[in-house]
C-alpha cells in the first residue's frame, strides 16, 4: 500500500454503543412480528369476548381434554358441596350458642333444597354451585339474581336465579338518564362500583319455541339484586374472560393433529397389501371411485395369476414421534388452565410417588384459593341475604338480631378436603402436630372435609354403643394402645386392685349419712338459686354400733370429714351462708349416738331482671319501580309499634 492509499483510505466504522435497556422490549428483525398493543382490559374483552366465549363452548362440547380440565375444576373446588358450620357465640363466656347454632344450620339445609332456593326449582344448592363452577372454564363469568320471593311453598321470600353471561348485552355501551356509565352492559358510578345490570330478558341465541321470535328487550336490575361472579385479572375489568381463553388454540391444533393421525392410521390399516402383475389388465372383483378392488373375507383362499405377486402393507402410523408430541402438547395446556399434566390427561405412567404428590399438592393450592374465591364472592352475601330474610319471615327465631346482626352472621364454611397420599405417614405426621400444638384436630378435620362436631358426636355415639354391648376395640384409646394391647395402666390397676373387704354395718350407716347430707347441701344450692327462702336441713343421725369403742372411733372420723365437706361446699357456693356447726355427742353406755340438727337460713336476696323487647312489630318492605314498571330499589322498614 502506497502512501496515496494510505491516506485514501475510509476508517472503520465503530460499533454502534449497546442501548441500556429491557431485551423483551428492544425491537429488531427477530421480533418484527410481534405486535402488540396498550389497551386496556376492557378493550380488549369488548373485541373478542364473544368470539372467545363460542370456541370456549365449542372446546368443552367436542374435546376430551378441555371437558376434563372443566371436570376437574367443578369436582376438586365445589366437589359434594361446601358445608356451613353456624359459629355463634353465647354473649357471656365465649361458649358456643349450640342451640342457636343448630337452628340456624337447620333452616338452611331446609332452604337448600332445589324446590326452595332456586327460582326454577330444577337446582338443588348443591346443583347450583357446580353450575357456577361449570361456566368459569367456558364463560369466565356467571350471574346470580336474589329474587326476594317465596318457592315451592317455602317460608323464606328467597331463591336464586342463574343468568348466563350472553344474557348481559355487551354492545350496550353509553351513559345513563342518571349520569352513570354502561360498559358492555355493566352500569357504574364515578367509582367504577356496579349501580346496575342491564340483562335482556330472553338468550340472544336462543330458538323461538312457539314465542314467534326471541324477545331483545332489555331489563335494568340493581346491583344490590346480582352477583357478578368473575376473576378480575386486571384493576378496571368488567367483564370476565373464559379461563382455558390462553390453551384454546393449542387444544384447536392438538385436536386437528390427532384427528389427522387417527385418519391416516384407520386408512393404513385397511389396506392389507398390494398385488403386482407385469399385465395391464388385472382380474378385479369390481371397481370403486374408478379404482379397482378386491374383496377379501376370512378364511378365503386366493389364486393369483401366473406372475403376479402379493405384496403384504405394513402400516407405521401412527409414527413413534406422536405420544411424545401430544405429551408435551398437554403439558403446555395444563400449565395455561393451571392444572397438573395427570390431572388433565389422566395420564399416570410418566409419574412415581415423589413426583406424583407434588403435582396433587400444587393442583390442591390452586383449589384452595378457587374455595375461598367462591365462599367469599357467593355463599358469604347470599348467607347473609337469607339470614336477614329468615328472621323477618320468622322461619328463625333470633333473640337479639335486630341489635347485633353481625354476631349471628359468624359462620364457617367448610370445602371438601381430599384423602392422604400416604395415610400412614401423613396420619402419624398430623398426630405429631397436634400434640405440638402446631395445629388443632379441628382442622386436620377440616382438610379432610369433615365437621368436628359431627365427628365428635358419631364418635361420642360408638363408645356408648361399644360400652352398653360390652364391645372392647382397638379403636378405644382409653382401652386399647396403638398396637392392640390392653392399657398398661388399666391392666395394673386391674391387677393390683385388692379384694373387696367385708362389709361394716357401722362403715355403711356413717357412709349413708354422709350421702344423705350431701344431697341436702345440693338442695341448699337449688334454692338459693331461685326467689324461694331456703327451707331448715334437719340431718339425724343415729348408730347401732358393737362393739362400742370401734364404732365411737368411727363415728368421730366420720363427723370431722362430714364438717370439713361441709365447710367447703358451703365456702365454694356462690351465696352467702354461715358455716354450720355440727355437735356430735356420743353416748358410750347406751351405744347410741345422737347427731344434731345443722340449720342452714339463706341470707340471699332475689335480684331483680328487667328484660327490654327491642324486637319490631313487622317489617315492611317497598319497591320503588320508574315509569318503565322497571326495579329502582328495594326498602325494608322495621317498625316498632
Amino acid at each position: 500500500m502506497g502512501i496515496i492509499d494510505w491516506f485514501r483510505r475510509k476508517p472503520e466504522p465503530k460499533p454502534a454503543p449497546r442501548r441500556r435497556g429491557f431485551e423483551g422490549g428492544m425491537y429488531n428483525r427477530l421480533v418484527a412480528d410481534w405486535i402488540t398493543s396498550s389497551t386496556s382490559m376492557d378493550a380488549e374483552i369488548r373485541k373478542d369476548l364473544k368470539r372467545l366465549r363460542d370456541r370456549s363452548r365449542d372446546m368443552v362440547r367436542n374435546n376430551d381434554y378441555a371437558r376434563s380440565a372443566q371436570r376437574a375444576i367443578t369436582n376438586n373446588v365445589v366437589g359434594q358441596g361446601v358445608r356451613m358450620q353456624a359459629a355463634v357465640k353465647m354473649r357471656r363466656g365465649g361458649r358456643m350458642d349450640d342451640t342457636t347454632n343448630s337452628a340456624i344450620e337447620a333452616a338452611w339445609e331446609k332452604w337448600k333444597r332445589k324446590q326452595h332456593c332456586h327460582t326454577s326449582g330444577v337446582l338443588s344448592f348443591n346443583d347450583i354451585e357446580r353450575q357456577l363452577l361449570d361456566a368459569m372454564p367456558e364463560s369466565g363469568e356467571v350471574f346470580v339474581r336474589k329474587v326476594r320471593q317465596s318457592f315451592g311453598g317455602g317460608k323464606v321470600p328467597f331463591a336464586l336465579e342463574i343468568i348466563e353471561a350472553d344474557r348481559l348485552d355487551i354492545d350496550l355501551n353509553e351513559m345513563s338518564k342518571g349520569g352513570n356509565e354502561i360498559r358492555m352492559g355493566v352500569e357504574r358510578d364515578s367509582w367504577g362500583r356496579p349501580v346496575a345490570y342491564h340483562f335482556k330478558t330472553d338468550h340472544p341465541g336462543d330458538y323461538p319455541f312457539g314465542a314467534g321470535a326471541v324477545n331483545n328487550k332489555t331489563v335494568r336490575v340493581p346491583a344490590g339484586d346480582v352477583i357478578h361472579l368473575f376473576r378480575q385479572e386486571r384493576p378496571g375489568q368488567t367483564r370476565g374472560v373464559p379461563w382455558i381463553a390462553s390453551a384454546i388454540l393449542k387444544m384447536h391444533h392438538l385436536q386437528g393433529y390427532t384427528e389427522a393421525e387417527v385418519i391416516a392410521a384407520r386408512a393404513e390399516a385397511c389396506r392389507m397389501g398390494f398385488i403386482t402383475s407385469p399385465e395391464d389388465d388385472v382380474m378385479q372383483d369390481g371397481t370403486d371411485g374408478g379404482q379397482a378392488v378386491s374383496n377379501f373375507e376370512p378364511g378365503r383362499i386366493e389364486r393369483l395369476l401366473p406372475g403376479e405377486s402379493f405384496v403384504e402393507s405394513k402400516p407405521n402410523r401412527p409414527g413413534g414421534q406422536y405420544e411424545p408430541f401430544v405429551r408435551t402438547m398437554l403439558h403446555s395446556m395444563a400449565a395455561g388452565l393451571g392444572v397438573s399434566y395427570a390431572t388433565l390427561s389422566r395420564d399416570y405412567s410418566q409419574a412415581n410417588y415423589s413426583s406424583g404428590r407434588l403435582s396433587l399438592l400444587d393442583d390442591r393450592d390452586n383449589w384452595r384459593v378457587l374455595q375461598q374465591w367462591l365462599v367469599e364472592n357467593f355463599h358469604r352475601p347470599v348467607f347473609e341475604e337469607w339470614l336477614d330474610l329468615a328472621v323477618l319471615s320468622g322461619e328463625l327465631s333470633l333473640a337479639g338480631y335486630e341489635a347485633n346482626p353481625d354476631a349471628f352472621r359468624a359462620v364457617r364454611w367448610i370445602p371438601r378436603g381430599w384423602q392422604w397420599i400416604d395415610p400412614a405417614k401423613e396420619m402419624a405426621a398430623y398426630k405429631d402436630a397436634v400434640r405440638c400444638g402446631f395445629t388443632t384436630v379441628s382442622d386436620v378435620v377440616a382438610q379432610q372435609g369433615g365437621d368436628i362436631e359431627d365427628v365428635m358426636q358419631a364418635r361420642r355415639r360408638e363408645l356408648d354403643m361399644a360400652e352398653e354391648l360390652e364391645l372392647v376395640f382397638d379403636t378405644d384409646p382409653h382401652e386399647m394402645d396403638g398396637k392392640g394391647s390392653a392399657q398398661a395402666g388399666d391392666a395394673a390397676e386391674d391387677a393390683a386392685e385388692p379384694a373387696a373387704p367385708a362389709e361394716d354395718p357401722s362403715r355403711a350407716a356413717v357412709e349413708d349419712m354422709v350421702r344423705m347430707v350431701r344431697e341436702e347441701m345440693r338442695d341448699i344450692r337449688l334454692v338459693a338459686s331461685t326467689r324461694q327462702e331456703a327451707q331448715p336441713i334437719n340431718v339425724n343421725m343415729a348408730l347401732d354400733t358393737s362393739p362400742i369403742e370401734r364404732a365411737s372411733r368411727t363415728l368421730e372420723d366420720v363427723a370431722r370429714q362430714t364438717l370439713q365437706q361441709i365447710r367447703e361446699d358451703v365456702q365454694n357456693m356462690p351465696i352467702v351462708i354461715p358455716a354450720p356447726e355440727v355437735r356430735i355427742e356420743n353416748i358410750m353406755p347406751e351405744v347410741r349416738a345422737e347427731v344434731p340438727t345443722v340449720n342452714v337460713v339463706n341470707q340471699v336476696q332475689p335480684a331483680q331482671v328487667t328484660v327490654v323487647d327491642n324486637h319490631p312489630i313487622r317489617a315492611e318492605q317497598t319497591v320503588v319501580r320508574d315509569k318503565n314498571d322497571e326495579i329502582i330499589k328495594t326498602v325494608t322498614q322495621f317498625i316498632k309499634e
